[in-house]
This record gives C-alpha cells, structure tokens and sequence, in this order.
C-alpha cells in the first residue's frame, strides 16, 4: 500500500490519494488499508517516513565509504545523484514536496535538507570557506538544480554535470584572493 501511495501521489497528485483509490492500486480489499492505518494521512506519514529513511541512507553512504576509499566530493556528488536518480519517482517527489511544510513529506524532506545542510556548513568550515552557510546554501541548490536537469532530461551527462558543481564547489570553498 506504500508503494500505492506513493505511485498515486506522483503520477496524480495529493488528490488522488483515497483509501479507495490507494487500495484499488495496491491490488487489495479497502477494508486492508485499515488493518494497517486509521487513514489516509497516516499511511502518507508512513509512506513519507520510508522515503525519508532511504534519502537518509542515500546521504550517509555518500558520506561513509565501505571500501575504506576516501571521501571526496566527486565520490559522494556521484553517490547521491545516482541514487536519486536511480528512483526517479522518489526524486521527483522528493523535488516537488521539499518545501511543503503542510505535508508529512514535505516535513521530513525538509528536515532532510537541514540535515544535509548542517554537514555542508560543518564540511565547508572544516577546509576553511570564508562563509560556510552560504557556501552550503549555494551547494545544496546546485545540487537540487542539477538533479532535476538530470531528471527532465535537461541535462543528459552525469558527469559533466559532477565536473561543473565540482568545480562550482571548489571555487565557492577555497577563500577569495584578496585584491
């Protein structure tokens, strides 16, 4: 039924989300869909928590490296965009709810992106930009940009797309010239 409502909500949209209609999606009686949830709301609060969990696990891998190969920011650019795009229903619904603070996934996205963002100011602070919350401010927009620019084809080439925010990026942490 997760998989229903998240199914209904980016291919119709919040409206569409009925217990009769997410049932009739998942293939099962309505009375089912209150077996597991006392309505709507809660299954799309359950719905957005699973979703959250896997951008969550998305962000620390790019982070964590199992290999035991050093960070860097290609790497963990590379992780997450491919990941996200790896789930283009989990992005784009990801890209349209992050800022609706009246939805169960636009709370937890946006709790996400504040997460995200304390890592880049930490991360921007550690190599020495001059105004880390900016700097990840910037970031995490030309991340959000270059992601839907892969998604809607605007953009077709992952790594010309990690070259630019690379380089973006690096010009954005290293301290200006004085001058």
């Amino acid at each position: 039924m997760l998989q229903a409502i998240v199914e209904l909500l980016d291919e119709e949209g919040a409206g569409a989300l009925t217990t009769v209609r997410v049932t009739q999606r998942a293939g099962v009686a309505q009375r089912t869909f209150y077996v597991h949830f006392t309505d709507v709301e809660q299954g799309v609060g359950v719905a957005a928590e699973e979703m959250a969990r896997r951008i969550v696990e998305m962000l620390s891998s790019a982070r964590a490296r199992p290999d035991g190969e050093r960070f860097t920011l290609r790497g963990a650019l590379r992780n997450v965009l491919e990941a996200m795009l790896g789930d283009p229903r989990m992005a784009r619904i990801f890209l349209s709810h992050r800022r609706d603070v009246r939805s169960p996934f636009g709370q937890r996205f946006g709790e996400i992106l504040m997460g995200a963002r304390a890592l880049v100011v930490a991360e921007a602070g550690r190599v020495g930009a001059a105004r880390p919350e900016a700097v990840a401010i910037l970031i995490v927009a030309l991340f959000i940009g270059a992601l839907e620019g892969l998604l809607d084809g605007r953009v077709t080439k992952i790594d010309d797309v990690i070259d630019d925010l690379v380089h973006a990026i690096g010009g954005m942490i290293r301290p200006p010239t004085k001058g």
